[in-house]
């Protein structure tokens, strides 16, 4: 267990074996120096590491730690697929999705933003990509083959803007209007397997409504759903509608939250990577989201503070975890 720990720790703190060698002869009272090669001993487990040595390595974790205030992030998987769709356009799928990317940035995980659209309309979302890739977002231009086969890496959030095409191409076409919506299984959604969805709307439209409860009880989704509500102006009212178009707002289906669209037609996200939001309303919104969909998954989002009352009294072993949680 020690040799683990010892490997673990000297990747985090950027050891080599000739470097931690040097650094325990200079700690020896008995002037004799530690070779390399006994440090490769210890990691290879032929040779038991001295327990005062892990308590001193322990230390030097727990400092840099210490000198460390960033927010940390534990995922549930090594990476994660959001995926945000919806039948209808102009419900702030793509505001959403790029939001989320941007938020997932900002905590130093891996993001990328990927459009689900076909190849001779893929180019609609030029613009989007253009935008994120300025913030350093990763925005690979995919097939939706490749989008189905694709996998994140470590510390990867994938966020997945399906386009209004593809979700309807999902379904078979119904013979009368009134039909209930028949699920295509060779169809995008049903091969699609991320890890959660967001469909969001405005549940204050029976209009609207209508076509997102037929798109909820196709049961398409392979995956939990969030469904979320995007206001264009405040309703007081919109639970009743929504209750009167078969939804429960007080399930755990939907946000227990909403995002107010933007009033303002400025721009919302950073102007670049080095900047901050230029509309921080819009900012807290999507983080609480992002927030909120990592923790129905299992992950979670520490702040400094939680963070440093860990630091202080964790083992080693503690303190590698809170080391490692930060991609």
């Amino acid at each position: 267990m020690n040799a683990v720990l010892l490997k673990r720790a000297m990747k985090y703190l950027d050891l080599s074996s000739v470097a931690l060698a040097e650094k325990v002869s200079g700690l020896r009272e008995d002037g004799k120096r530690t070779a390399p090669e006994t440090i490769s001993r210890w990691l290879s487990g032929t040779r038991p590491v001295d327990p005062f040595l892990m308590g001193w390595i322990a230390e030097l974790v727990r400092s840099k730690l210490m000198t460390q205030d960033d927010v940390r992030v534990r995922l549930p998987s090594e990476g994660l697929v959001i995926a945000v769709s919806n039948l209808k356009g102009g419900v702030g799928k793509t505001t959403v999705s790029r939001n989320l990317a941007v938020i997932a940035k900002s905590l130093r995980l891996k993001s990328t933003y990927i459009y689900a659209d076909y190849p001779i309309s893929v180019r609609a979302g030029r613009t989007t990509k253009n935008r994120l890739e300025a913030l350093r977002i990763n925005c690979p231009e995919l097939s939706l083959d490749e989008i189905l086969a694709y996998k994140p890496a470590a510390g990867e959030i994938v966020i997945v803007d399906v386009s209004n095409g593809v979700a309807r191409d999902s379904f078979f076409t119904p013979e009368k209007s009134e039909d209930r919506l028949q699920v295509n299984p060779t169809g995008f959604l049903g091969q699609f397997r991320p890890d959660i969805y967001v469909v969001p709307g405005e549940f204050s439209s029976s209009m609207d409504n209508w076509s997102l409860k037929a798109f909820i009880d196709s049961n398409v989704f392979h995956a939990p759903v969030q469904l979320l509500h995007r206001p264009s102006f405040m309703s007081m009212d919109f639970a009743s509608t929504a209750r009167a178009d078969g939804f429960d707002v007080t399930s755990g289906m939907f946000c227990p939250f909403f995002i107010p669209q933007s009033v303002s037609a400025s721009a919302v996200l950073p102007q670049d990577a080095l900047s901050d939001w230029q509309n921080l309303d819009q900012k807290h919104h999507h983080y609480k989201l992002f927030e909120h969909l990592l923790e129905l998954l299992g992950g979670e989002i520490m702040d400094s503070f939680d963070v440093m009352q860990s630091v202080k009294t964790a083992p080693l072993s503690k303190l590698l975890d809170l080391a490692e949680d930060v991609y």
